[in-house]
């Protein structure tokens, strides 16, 4: 599993296990139960991703972003400014806490992430329609912003978090915010993809675009999984042209993205 993480992912990996450690042993001792339950959840997380994240088609950018989200999080619940837990200090006036950006800023990187997972798999008349596309995504990232809040939720029922998660417009309030950073991400996503169409077609970026097979000339039909090809044979006796003739070639091999 780990032969498979290149050494700038190496780098990554290494910083989120080491800001993982530091905050677990906070909160062992300041008994902490709601981040240590956190914690295990994280743990899950990262070998999931460490398992999957090649085929999830996660670029080094994206897994620095995860880890960044992360590192807010545990942040949120280990670090106070004047007495007041980071997670429940407003940042703009009485309207965005610091708990409403790390939702944003989650969900805005969760929706970069289902979009490099889903879009080499859909149909090529879902990728070329941006509404269809970004309606899916903006869903999907609202269904993981869901799973976030019935987390939440547990550690509300089996931790008496109540004061720590909030109430119903905490869970409210952290909807609205994930629809704001799956929104933003969008923009990203489409600013991304008009830039790739200006630059080189066969930029490797454009994994998203499947490349059509290549066309069959009128004398080759497919036949059996190879091609049967018509073409005048050579007799040997006379050196000349007998009449057409079939045969079984072999299938060509399909070309690899971006050749």
């Amino acid at each position: 599993m780990f032969s498979s993480i290149t050494p700038q992912n190496k780098r990554v990996l290494a910083f989120t296990v080491a800001y993982m450690v530091i905050f677990s042993v906070l909160a062992a001792l300041r008994q902490n139960v709601e981040f240590l339950y956190y914690m295990v959840l994280m743990v899950g997380l990262i070998i999931f991703v460490i398992a999957y994240h090649r085929d999830l088609k996660m670029s080094t950018a994206v897994l620095i972003a995860l880890s960044f989200v992360g590192l807010l999080h545990l942040m949120g619940g280990h670090l106070y400014v004047d007495g007041t837990r980071l997670y429940d200090v407003y940042l703009i006036g009485n309207i965005i806490r610091y708990d409403n950006f790390v939702h944003a800023v989650g969900i805005f990187v969760i929706t970069l992430v289902l979009y490099s997972a889903l879009v080499p798999h859909v149909d090529r008349s879902v990728r070329g329609s941006g509404w269809v596309l970004s309606v899916v995504l903006v869903l999907m990232a609202m269904g993981v912003g869901a799973i976030i809040e019935i987390v939440e939720f547990g550690a509300v029922l089996f931790l008496d978090a109540d004061e720590a998660v909030g109430g119903y417009r905490n869970n409210s309030t952290d909807l609205l915010f994930n629809l704001a950073g799956s929104l933003v991400g969008l923009v990203g996503i489409q600013w991304h993809r008009r830039r790739i169409r200006a630059g080189a077609a066969d930029d490797q970026e454009l994994e998203s675009e499947a490349i059509p097979p290549r066309p069959v000339p009128p004398d080759r039909i497919r036949f059996a999984g190879g091609i049967m090809e018509e073409r005048p044979v050579t007799q040997e006796d006379s050196r000349t042209e007998g009449p057409a003739v079939s045969r079984i070639l072999p299938e060509p091999p399909p070309r690899e993205l971006g050749r």
